[in-house]
């Protein structure tokens, strides 16, 4: 009599998950690539699981989502730099396949993003792509922090403070050598890079082996 109910449960369930795997649609599969990297965006009515696996022999990439269709009439995006073409199949369980064809090997990195009326995409860094939608051109733009010095024509002033000093030695390595001579090694050492460059000027808190209390 238990086997009866545990088969009619795991019956129940199996039901359950195939009346579930058509729930999720790849809605629009973008593309933006060159000849060293490229962005695959893939548009979802819901998220779900999905795992990455990669080959090198032909060079490929497979995204299995998990109990996921293809929404009917989905267009492939062209071939493109370094992908080569991009196919959709169904995979067992009510999986979809995913299979990103390449020229050569590449690094991938995947993540969720989306915004409000696009619903959830996910998003394939082939290779060095920077970030940013694969369907928008990044265009860099110049950020001013509301803290910055403005162009007054005169250096910018950095100090540069080495830290531990005359009687407070920091820590003592196995040499003997104190941390607040390293600190003031490298304080020196950046001190002058910053002077090398126009317009900034490095001011050290201390120049030398000695105590500063916190006030001074």
């Amino acid at each position: 009599m238990k086997k009866h109910v545990f088969a009619a449960v795991m019956l129940v369930w199996t039901a359950a998950v195939a009346a579930g795997a058509p729930g999720t649609q790849v809605r629009s599969i973008g593309l933006t690539a060159d000849e060293a990297s490229a962005a695959l965006a893939v548009n979802l009515s819901a998220r779900g699981a999905y795992r990455v696996t990669t080959a090198r022999n032909p060079a490929r990439i497979t995204v299995t989502l998990r109990h996921a269709r293809a929404a009917a009439g989905l267009q492939m995006p062209q071939a493109a730099g370094v992908v080569t073409g991009v196919t959709a199949q169904p995979a067992g369980n009510g999986d979809l396949r995913l299979t990103i064809l390449l020229a050569r090997s590449v690094s991938v990195h995947g993540r969720w993003e989306g915004a409000a009326g696009t619903g959830p995409t996910l998003i394939f860094r082939l290779g060095s792509q920077q970030r940013g939608h694969p369907s928008v051109a990044a265009t860099p733009r110049p950020v001013q922090a509301a803290h910055a010095p403005r162009d007054s024509g005169r250096d910018i002033v950095i100090a540069v403070d080495a830290g531990h000093g005359g009687e407070d030695p920091g820590a003592t390595g196995h040499a003997g050598v104190h941390e607040k001579d390293v600190v003031l090694a490298i304080a020196r050492a950046l001190a002058s890079r910053i002077d090398a460059e126009a317009g900034m000027h490095a001011v050290l808190t201390r120049e030398r082996d000695e105590f500063l209390t916190l006030r001074e």
